[in-house]
């Protein structure tokens, strides 16, 4: 799932999926084979993942409208199951890229986007898109997400006809193999990895890249598990996902057809061409069944042997040989491509930069557990792109690429400060790791280095404010924080929390939070650099596109209104998009729906 601001490419290609398989229901312990390990069968649920609303057609729901305006939406895509556009908070004024659907057209229920959703909610990565809160209102299906307006990774390759250079497209890779890391790594399976599933946070050159579409993921009961459907998009599909079996005639296919996806992947940004393509439709799953990738034009002649390698190593047609995510992160290309672009930085800014984390986790590890969970809100509500800097130290702290940090990478971060001792750092560890994995999480330690950055201004605070204040009323109460936060805490840790604070019984008003939020006398580093501040007005641009007003004035009420905004004509269909040197792709399938975001694809 996510958002892009072109439409789909004519190469994407859905075949007709067997009978549906049955899918893993999280939380549910499920029958497995004799000797498999298997996931627990409940468990608590992070901050993170309750903090994503899930809104009914029940009492007490709110309704989109009252939450979102439409009014001046951008249309940034359309399909036959429904459209992509921007809203804006109301509350705020921030921009979000909203996703409508209709159950109907999509022929799946709604048992099935829930499930989706359940899975996005748990995963949470700094190159996986975030999803906000979701609507259920009469056959419509709406998903608020962050907006990413810089494209799709595949528009970008279209203006380098011999494809990128070694060194971007490593980078790249590196990306993209990261997330599905992760993703593996919790028993999530993609199923649809193609470069129209990866699409910019903004429009520089080095531009966060973002993971999206889960409508044909698969949660795996256990590690053995074999999938059976065949979904997925022609071109990047793996050999035993088309013929529905693996190599030495075993049935089904494991996680590693996502791996087989990223070569392909991988073998077009080295060359702009595809591996696997024929105009004739038949002709092309022949090819795709033989995975015989050819090495022979003239467009690898510039490229090393050291990258042809890595392609090779994805693209084994045993994907008992193939390589896993670890082992690709883990190349000798991909690790000499990336160190040479890394971003030199003198001892000096290195050592400020680090003071300024380590005073951040040392007043988040002294903080009141309610405004930890504040922290945590802000975190997560606060605009992706606002912590790069944060965003870049943890995937520095992260050596192993596992998306979450180890004690021992914590403790080998530290080691420029040996006044600190082991046990402190011990102390500052399980401090951010707030739902006691043993890992520290993306968002919880965003949330533990936030003040670092000195980013969080007053639009952040009200958005965080509106998430906790679950039933809208103005004021934050036990029964909020036990809606909202429930499953990660139990009542007698919100009643301690409630109760820490020099206020009255368990109501907070946005003044409380605010207060609790910005004095640094009682907070320290983190009061200090999170005092609200006006967010300069300034436009974003979506390519062709000027989305204005970004920073609205409270009305009369409280709120937040818009200025008259003039919305850009809708965008055409663009015409049928080439590579360089190939022949004219085949067009879209009609199960195709919205964009590359789609939430789901009609059988």
């Amino acid at each position: 799932m996510g958002i892009c601001c072109s439409k789909a490419s004519p190469d994407v290609e859905m075949d007709v999926p067997h009978p549906k398989e049955p899918r893993a229901i999280p939380g549910v312990a499920q029958p497995s084979p004799a000797g498999a390990s298997t996931r627990q069968s409940s468990r608590k649920q992070s901050i993170t993942e309750t903090l994503m609303m899930e809104h009914g057609k029940g009492k007490g729901h709110r309704r989109l409208h009252e939450v979102y305006d439409t009014s001046d939406a951008v249309i940034l895509g359309e399909g036959m199951s429904g459209r992509v556009a921007t809203c804006r908070q109301r509350y705020t004024g921030e921009l979000f890229a909203l996703k409508t659907l209709s159950v109907a057209k999509l022929k799946v229920d709604m048992d099935e986007l829930r499930q989706e959703i359940d899975i996005l909610k748990r995963l949470d990565h700094p190159n996986i898109v975030k999803v906000y809160e979701t609507f259920e209102e009469e056959g419509l299906f709406h998903v608020v997400m962050e907006l990413c307006c810089g494209g799709q990774l595949i528009s970008r390759l279209k203006s380098h006809k011999r494809g990128f250079g070694e060194e971007m497209a490593a980078r790249l890779m590196s990306k993209m193999i990261a997330s599905i890391l992760y993703c593996h790594e919790r028993n999530v399976c993609h199923r649809d990895v193609k470069l129209d599933n990866f699409v910019y946070e903004g429009d520089d050159e080095d531009a966060e890249l973002k993971l999206i579409d889960f409508g044909l993921s698969h949660v795996l009961l256990h590690t053995q598990e074999k999938m059976h459907d065949r979904v997925g998009t022609l071109t990047y599909m793996a050999p035993e996902v088309l013929t529905g079996r693996g190599e030495g005639g075993l049935q089904g296919y494991t996680s590693a057809c996502d791996m087989w996806s990223l070569g392909v992947v991988a073998y077009m940004l080295l060359s702009g061409r595809r591996p696997f393509h024929h105009s004739d439709r038949e002709e092309k799953r022949r090819l795709v069944k033989e995975g015989k990738a050819s090495f022979e034009h003239e467009a690898w002649g510039n490229v090393s042997a050291a990258a042809q390698d890595f392609v090779r190593s994805l693209l084994h047609r045993d994907p008992r040989s193939r390589a896993t995510a670890k082992h690709a992160l883990d190349d000798p290309w991909i690790k000499q491509m990336c160190a040479s672009h890394a971003t030199a930085t003198t001892p000096a800014e290195e050592m400020q930069r680090n003071s300024l984390v380590l005073h951040s986790l040392q007043d988040f590890m002294h903080a009141e557990a309610m405004h930890k969970v504040a922290l945590e809100v802000v975190a997560f509500t606060a605009p992706p792109a606002s912590f790069d800097e944060l965003r870049k130290l943890f995937k520095a702290i992260d050596t192993d690429n596992s998306g979450t940090i180890s004690y021992e990478e914590l403790k080998t971060a530290m080691e420029n400060y040996p006044e600190i001792p082991e046990v402190q750092v011990r102390r500052l560890f399980e401090a951010v790791d707030m739902n006691n994995k043993g890992e520290v999480e993306y968002n919880s330690f965003l949330a533990a280095t936030c003040s670092a950055q000195q980013v969080i201004g007053e639009p952040t605070l009200r958005t965080a404010f509106s998430v906790l204040d679950r039933d809208s009323d103005g004021i934050i109460t036990k029964e909020d924080l036990m809606e909202t936060v429930g499953q990660a805490c139990s009542e007698e840790e919100i009643d301690q929390m409630l109760a820490q604070l020099d206020l009255d019984a368990t109501r907070i008003f946005y003044a409380d939070f605010q207060h609790m939020m910005t004095n640094s006398s009682r907070y320290g580093q983190i009061g200090r650099h999170l005092r609200p501040q006006r967010r300069n007005k300034k436009a974003l641009t979506m390519g062709s596109i000027n989305l204005e007003g970004i920073n609205q004035e409270p009305d009369s009420r409280g709120g937040r209104r818009s200025p008259p905004t003039r919305v850009p004509p809708r965008r055409e269909a663009s015409e049928p998009s080439r590579l360089a040197a190939e022949p004219p792709a085949e067009p879209p399938d009609s199960s195709t729906s919205v964009s590359q975001g789609s939430l789901r694809r009609s059988g």
